[in-house]
């Protein structure tokens, strides 16, 4: 039922893109009940057409819609140095009408229709595609208007850069109240930019912030974000961390990164590969011969209908079409895919590949980093275990907007799942002492107190315990923000707890946890092959790709 449903609904939405197919449909109706049906009798008798019925005048008025809308297309390719067989469809369908062959004619407009549907219905179904690619790219700006910054400071006849390291010195929570939201192409050069926690940044530009941490992942696939410092180029599309970011413009909107990657995908659907540009160069000869050959029919057998004959069955709509179509359609899935193309012809090549070089980050990877184990700190007393340390790091991460935060956060709620199940089969065993009031233990957790150090970690309360998850330093830190001194205990500066873990592969990237002020353990995140990386490359040998390699 539901694929009848959907069946229906692409047909309504087919109709809507072309009117004029749903009443080139219906048409057949009176044709075929009312066409010689003539309750005016003789009074409409015209040269030519005879004295056509009541269905047979409705395709008349079709037609001529049809072949007036074809002309004004014909003259618009014509305009743009195109030349198609469009001149054969109008002649042929004149024809029809000519020798009082409705029905051909009524075939040869629903022929049109239908082709013009399916080509605008292939075109729709790209542009949809494209909408999370333009809907991601960036929509306005925050210009900062301190005095003596940016535009202000312009205003002064100064430089920018030394007025925003003079007045701009203030704190960005500060700057952060003395911003104008506006559209991004109102964007200037040396506009003095604010990037708050988790916008994109608008355009391209240098960072005047100390640091910054950058998800680059729009734009070269990168999963792990990069921290960038002053001076730094900052590309429109990258994805700020947690803490707002000041920058000034370096380009305008119309030329920064996000923009042309934007333009790369447009410039492609609009591309004409070398099987239509054939086909284009094709069309003037074609027609010619076409109109040749129904000529000499009809001077053969010396009945016009011939000449409409050779004209309907040379109409090539549907072959001229199929090109057009595919090609969109192409660019248009893989646009949602992720894969740009600079021009349709790449599409023609794919077939004489035989070599595909693969880059591993976010191609044959997941792109976002996921849990692949936890290290507890060998020699720490705790109770808790390594789904225990996952659900409470889990938890608090779900509130940050690190890009390391979304794979913790996803642990922690497998672990919190399997920590339920063992909860509903009996073990009541928790270190939690409140484990056993009505609430705790088995329901959500209890959260307090959340609070990110932009760059660092953040911090909080899960079911009584304070809990931080972040860099090494900070994890580890007193709530004062050093490391504790314990004469008594095992030195615990910053390398000898990294030793205490051990070491990290090169691909593994880590979160240090405590709790209650007593760091415990260590999350070790690695970007893990898509499942069906292996499967894909299994496919590209059994299609004739005889050699893989990656970057």
């Amino acid at each position: 039922m539901s694929r009848l449903i959907r069946f229906f609904t692409k047909i309504l939405d087919i109709c809507k893109l072309v009117p004029m197919l749903p009443v080139v449909v219906i048409a057949a109706i009176p044709l075929a009940l009312l066409g010689d049906w003539r309750p005016w009798g003789n009074a409409m008798a015209i040269p030519v057409l005879g004295n056509p019925g009541f269905g047979q005048w409705l395709v008349i008025a079709l037609v001529l819609v049809i072949v007036i809308d074809t002309v004004r297309g014909m003259i618009d390719d014509l305009r743009h140095g195109q030349v198609g067989v469009d001149v054969l469809a109008v002649v042929a369908i004149l024809s029809t009408v000519a020798v009082a062959e409705y029905w051909a004619s009524w075939a040869v407009t629903l022929m049109i229709t239908s082709g013009e549907a399916i080509e605008e219905y292939a075109q729709a179904k790209a542009e949809r595609s494209l909408t999370a690619l333009m809907e991601a790219a960036p929509q306005t700006a925050h210009v900062v208007n301190l005095p003596g910054v940016g535009r202000g400071f312009a205003a002064d006849k100064g430089d920018s850069s030394d007025g925003f390291r003079r007045v701009g010195s203030a704190s960005a929570a500060a700057a952060a109240h003395r911003f104008d939201t506006v559209p991004v192409e109102q964007v200037q050069l040396g506009d003095v930019l604010m990037v708050l926690p988790g916008e994109t940044v608008p355009v391209d530009g240098e960072l005047l912030s100390g640091t910054a941490t950058l998800d680059l992942s729009n734009i070269n696939g990168e999963p792990v974000p990069r921290e960038v410092f002053a001076g730094a180029r900052v590309m429109s599309g990258a994805v700020n961390g947690s803490t707002a970011l000041t920058m000034r413009a370096t380009q305008v909107a119309a030329d920064s990164q996000y923009q042309r990657i934007l333009e790369l995908v447009a410039s492609a659907q609009e591309s004409r590969p070398a099987v239509v540009k054939t086909a284009d160069r094709l069309a003037v000869p074609f027609t010619v011969l076409s109109l040749m050959i129904a000529g000499i029919a009809w001077a053969m057998f010396g009945v016009p209908t011939r000449f409409a004959q050779v004209l309907v069955l040379a109409t090539p709509c549907p072959l001229l079409i199929a090109a057009p179509v595919a090609y969109i359609a192409g660019t248009g899935r893989l646009a949602a895919a992720g894969v740009l193309i600079k021009a349709q012809d790449v599409l023609e090549n794919l077939g004489r590949v035989t070599q595909v070089f693969f880059d591993k980050t976010g191609t044959l990877t997941v792109k976002q980093p996921q849990v692949v184990r936890v290290e507890m700190l060998p020699g720490a007393a705790t109770r808790l275990n390594e789904d225990h340390v996952l659900m409470m790091a889990g938890v608090v991460e779900s509130y940050s907007v690190h890009i390391l935060s979304k794979g913790i956060a996803k642990a922690g709620t497998e672990a919190m799942a399997r920590l339920r199940q063992r909860f509903e089969d009996g073990q009541r065993l928790c270190p939690e002492p409140e484990a056993s009031w009505p609430g705790h233990g088995r329901e959500y957790p209890v959260i307090k107190n959340i609070n990110e150090d932009a760059g660092k970690g953040v911090s909080g309360e899960v079911n009584g315990h304070a809990v931080r998850v972040g860099r090494l330093s900070f994890a580890a830190a007193g709530e004062e923000g050093f490391l504790a001194v314990d004469r008594t205990a095992p030195s615990r500066s910053e390398d000898d707890l990294r030793t205490r873990f051990g070491l990290l592969q090169p691909d593994e990237m880590a979160s240090y946890v405590s709790v209650d002020g007593q760091l415990i353990a260590r999350i070790v995140l690695r970007d893990v092959p898509r499942a069906n990386a292996k499967a894909a490359l299994a496919k590209l040998h059994e299609l004739g790709v005889t050699k893989l390699a990656m970057l």
